[in-house]
C-alpha cells in the first residue's frame, strides 16, 4: 500500500508539473515482463525490463492510481502508484515584437508562442486599432486596418490556473501617401540670392521619408524629413531642369515634379564716358565702351542702327570705326542683357563734316583787267 501526497511537487517538463506519488520497490526490477493500468498520460511510459515510469507529460492528468504487473520467470508481481500532472505558468512571446501594416490591406495572422504550461485565455490591452481582432482564447491576431495609428505598444497576457505571462508587442498602421504637391511648381531663382523656402503638402499618409532626383544645383538643400527645399543658389541654371521628388512611408510613395531655373542678376546701369558722342565724317573716332552695375552682362544691343562707317561690340557694348556721313544729333539705346533680364541707357552722336584743308591758288599771281570779268578759283590739296 501507497500513500498519495497532498501536493503536486513543481519539476517543470514541457510545459507540466508531475510527481509520481508511490513508494519504488526497495530492490531494483530487471528482465521483466512489464504492464500498467490505466494507461499513463501522454508523454509517460513504461519502461520493459525495469517497469519504470519515464517520460514528459503534455497533458494534464488527475491524480489517479495506476497498477503496474511485472512478470518475472514465471512469476508476477504486482504494485500501485499515484500519479498527478499538473499545469505550469506559461511563458508567452511573440516574434517579431514591432509590427506595421498598411491601412486597408488584411494583415497575416499574427501567432504567439508559449513555452510554458497550456493556456486557457489571453488578454490584450489596450484596444488593438480598428479593423483587427484579438483571439481571446488563442491570442492571434489578424483583420484588416480600416485607421491609421500610431506606434503603440501593446500587452498581452496568457494565464492558466497555475499563473499568468505577459509579453508586449508594438503595432503601427501607416496610410500610403496620396498626393504630393509644392507651392511654387516652376522655381525661378536668382544667383546669389536667398530663395523663399518651397514647402510641399501631402495628403493621405504622413511620409517617413523624402528623397529628389538629380541632385539640387549649389547651394540649395533639401529637407529629408518634409521635403523643403531652401537656400541661395551659387551656381546658374539657365535652362530649367525637372527635379522628381518622392514622398515615403512603409504603406507606398507617391512623387511630384517642379522646374528649376537660376538666372543672374540683371544688370542695372549702362552708362558711356561721353554719353554726348561728336565726331568727324572720315575721321576714325577713339573708341567708346560703356560701363554696367548689377549682373555680368552676356549681351548687347543697339537701336537704331549706327551711322555707316561705325561698328557696335555685340559682346562689350563698345562703339567704334570711321564715320564716313555726316549726322546730326541722333539718340540711341543701347541694352545690357543677361539671364535676369535688362538695363538701358541713352547716347548722342552728331557727325560733323571735315574741316577744310590745305589749298592754293594757281596762279598764284594774277593780273585782272578793268571791266573784264574774271573768275580765280582755290584748289584743295590732296583732295
Amino acid at each position: 500500500d501507497r500513500t498519495s501526497p497532498s501536493a503536486v511537487s513543481s519539476n517543470t517538463n514541457g510545459g507540466n508539473t508531475y510527481a509520481d506519488t508511490g513508494i519504488f520497490p526497495s530492490a531494483a526490477v530487471s528482465g521483466a515482463t512489464c504492464s500498467i493500468s490505466p494507461a499513463l498520460p501522454t508523454g509517460l511510459s513504461l519502461t520493459t525490463g525495469t517497469c519504470a515510469i519515464t517520460g514528459t507529460p503534455t497533458v494534464t492528468a488527475v491524480n489517479a492510481t495506476y497498477t503496474v504487473w511485472a512478470n518475472i520467470s514465471g512469476q508476477s508481481f504486482s504494485g500501485q502508484v499515484w500519479l498527478e500532472v499538473g499545469l505550469n505558468a506559461p511563458n508567452l512571446s511573440y516574434s517579431p515584437t514591432t509590427f506595421t501594416f498598411v491601412n486597408g490591406t488584411a494583415i497575416s495572422e499574427i501567432t504567439p508562442i508559449n513555452s510554458g504550461g497550456e493556456i486557457s485565455g489571453y488578454e490584450i490591452s489596450p484596444s488593438l486599432p480598428s479593423g483587427l481582432s484579438f483571439g481571446a482564447t488563442n491570442g492571434t491576431i489578424w483583420g484588416t486596418p480600416t485607421l491609421e495609428s500610431a506606434l503603440t505598444t501593446y500587452t498581452i497576457w496568457g494565464n492558466n490556473t497555475a499563473g499568468s505571462s505577459s509579453t508586449s508587442i508594438s503595432i503601427k498602421v501607416e496610410t500610403t501617401p496620396t498626393s504630393l504637391a509644392y507651392g511654387t511648381e516652376n522655381m525661378t531663382l536668382t544667383k546669389g540670392l536667398s530663395m523663399t523656402a518651397n514647402e510641399a503638402t501631402v495628403t493621405g499618409g504622413s511620409p517617413t521619408s523624402w528623397e529628389i532626383s538629380p541632385s539640387l544645383p549649389s547651394g540649395l538643400n533639401f529637407g529629408s524629413s518634409n521635403g523643403t527645399i531652401w537656400g541661395t543658389p551659387t551656381v546658374l541654371q539657365t535652362t530649367a531642369v525637372q527635379y522628381t521628388v518622392w514622398a515615403n512611408n512603409t504603406a507606398g510613395s507617391v512623387n511630384t515634379s517642379l522646374n528649376i531655373t537660376i538666372n543672374d542678376v540683371a544688370p542695372n546701369t549702362v552708362v558711356y564716358s561721353p554719353e554726348n558722342m561728336s565726331f568727324t565724317n572720315n575721321t576714325a573716332i577713339t573708341t567708346n565702351t560703356p560701363s554696367s552695375g548689377g549682373g555680368s552682362v552676356t549681351s548687347w544691343a543697339i537701336s537704331p542702327s549706327l551711322p555707316s562707317g561705325l561698328s557696335f561690340g555685340s559682346t562689350n557694348g563698345s562703339i567704334w570705326g570711321t564715320p564716313t556721313v555726316e549726322q546730326a544729333s541722333t539718340t540711341y539705346t543701347v541694352w545690357a542683357n543677361n539671364s535676369g533680364g535688362s538695363s538701358s541707357g541713352s547716347i548722342n552722336i552728331t557727325i560733323g563734316p571735315m574741316a577744310p584743308g590745305d589749298f592754293e591758288y594757281i596762279p598764284e599771281n594774277n593780273s585782272i583787267t578793268n571791266n573784264s570779268l574774271t573768275h580765280i578759283a582755290p584748289s584743295f590739296i590732296n583732295l
